[in-house]
C-alpha cells in the first residue's frame, strides 16, 4: 500500500523553499519530480494499492477522508478516534504561496509541470491557471 498526501502546489513548493533555503525554482524541481514519482508508483502498484489524500479535503471533511484512508489500510475506525484526529488539524490550510511574489516564469514552469500530473488537476481552473 502507497499513501500519496497531496498540499496545494504553490504551497507544497513556497514551504519547501522556506524551510529548506531553497529558491522557488530549486523548490518547483523537486516538488515536481516526487509527484512524477508518485505517478509512476501509482502506475506501477494500480490505483487499488494507492490511496491519495488532498490536504484540502482532509481539512474540510476530516471524518469522511479518515475513514476512507483507515478502510484503505484495513483498519477500523472510532468515533472517539476520529474526534481526535480531526481535533489535531488546522482549521484551514496554510497559504505558504502568499509568503512569496512569484516570478511569471517560476509559474509557469510550475502550471506546465501540473498540467501533466493529472492528480494535480484540481489546482487549475478552467483556463489552465494554477488556482490562487
Amino acid at each position: 500500500l502507497f499513501l500519496h498526501t497531496v498540499r496545494h502546489p504553490l504551497d507544497a513548493i513556497a514551504s519547501r523553499a522556506r524551510q529548506d533555503r531553497q529558491t522557488l525554482d530549486q523548490s518547483a524541481g523537486i516538488y515536481l519530480e516526487r509527484e512524477r514519482t508518485a505517478l509512476e508508483v501509482r502506475r506501477a502498484l494500480g490505483p487499488e494499492r494507492v490511496q491519495t489524500v488532498f490536504l484540502e479535503d482532509l481539512i474540510a471533511q476530516p471524518v469522511p477522508v479518515l475513514q476512507t484512508l483507515l478502510e484503505f489500510m484495513g483498519l477500523a475506525g472510532n468515533p472517539d478516534l476520529m474526534e481526535a484526529c480531526r481535533l489535531l488539524l488546522y482549521r484551514e490550510p496554510n497559504l505558504s504561496r502568499r509568503e512569496y511574489a512569484w516570478p511569471a516564469e517560476t509559474l509557469a514552469a510550475i502550471r506546465a509541470g501540473v498540467e501533466q500530473l493529472p492528480h494535480l488537476a484540481r489546482y487549475l481552473d478552467e483556463g489552465g491557471e494554477l488556482t490562487a
